[in-house]
Order: C-alpha cells, then structure tokens, then sequence
C-alpha cells in the first residue's frame, strides 16, 4: 500500500523535475516549477493519509537537489523563508503537509453532521465536551497517550492542530490554506 501511495508518486515527482533539469531556469523558476507541477499529487494524497517520515525526508532532499544538483548553497530555511525576510517561500513539505492536516480540525467541526464527519467528531466528543481536545498543547502523539485508541490519521490531525496554535494567542491558529496562509480564531 506504502509503495502505491508513496513510492509511485515520488517517482513520477523524480520524473517532472528531471524535465525540468535541463533547462537554465533561475532560482525563482525552479522554485515556482516545485510548487506548481511538482508537488500537486503530493499535496493531496498527503492531507489524505499518513505521510511516514522516510518519505518526508527523501522528498524535501529531491526538492531541494532540484535547486541545488551539488550542495545547498543558501540554507534551506533561508529559501522557506517568508520574502520580507531575505527568503524566497521555498515549500518545506513537512510543514505543508502539517499545515494542511490542521485545516481538517476546521473541517470536521464546522460539519453540518454530514456522514464522513460523524466518526472523527465521536473520537474528538470522546475526549470531553466543548472540544477539549483542541485547547491543549501537546505537539506529539507520545505525549498524550489518551488518544492511542484514535486511528493514525487522527492522531497526526490532532497533532499538526496543536503545533499551528500561535504560542503568542493561544485562540489564534497558523494554516497554509491553498498558497496562502490564513490565521484563525477558534
């Protein structure tokens, strides 16, 4: 299964940017060919299921070896950077990834009590009422072992939920929400 989801679509991802290679485009252009032709099947089977760290890694490596074919010669969270900031909005997979999973928070609880939303929101009821769930602060599965019952793509849901919360406002969340990045009151 980890092979249809995973391994297929990081080969077809070595194809496209391998295409590309060849041409002498800038900086910019390889950065815009990444988030526009390269990740987009990523990007939706990540929101879907469980993305395994080994593909997380190995698919930011073949991102940025695309930039950089030899050594990375501006450090990878420069290039991620926001532009005001001297970066270049680079995609750093995990985050999208991570982000992207969060917004399913939103999704689930904002539901009219529609068939795909009533098993994640008996888990989440299960946790105590008002959504108690979402007004902690762990940022790992490990550390809040209450919900080890909770299948994998819920567990990671609820994870990335967490690690979006602005530490500054603890009602205000980070979500990367199709390009663009939206903060949210909960």
């Amino acid at each position: 299964m980890e092979q249809a989801n995973w391994e297929d679509k990081i080969e077809k991802l070595k194809k496209v940017l391998d295409q590309w290679k060849r041409r002498d485009l800038t900086l910019m252009g390889k950065i815009l060919i990444i988030k526009t032709l390269a990740i987009s099947s990523l990007i939706f089977t990540s929101t879907m299921i469980t993305l395994p760290n080994k593909y997380i890694k190995t698919i930011n490596n073949i991102l940025f070896g695309f930039i950089w074919p030899s050594r990375d010669r501006i450090k990878r969270n420069t290039l991620i950077g926001e532009k005001k900031d001297g970066g270049l909005k680079m995609v750093d997979f995990q985050s999208l990834s991570e982000s992207m999973k969060a917004g399913w928070v939103l999704r689930i609880l904002n539901s009219e009590n529609n068939n795909w939303s009533l098993i994640p929101k008996y888990l989440f009821a299960s946790m105590g009422q008002n959504n108690h769930l979402f007004n902690m602060t762990f940022t790992n599965i490990k550390s809040f072992p209450n919900i080890e019952s909770f299948p994998l793509f819920y567990k990671e849901v609820i994870v990335a939920f967490n690690k979006s919360k602005n530490p500054d406002k603890p009602d205000k969340y980070h979500f990367i929400n199709g390009g663009g990045s939206q903060n949210v009151s909960f």
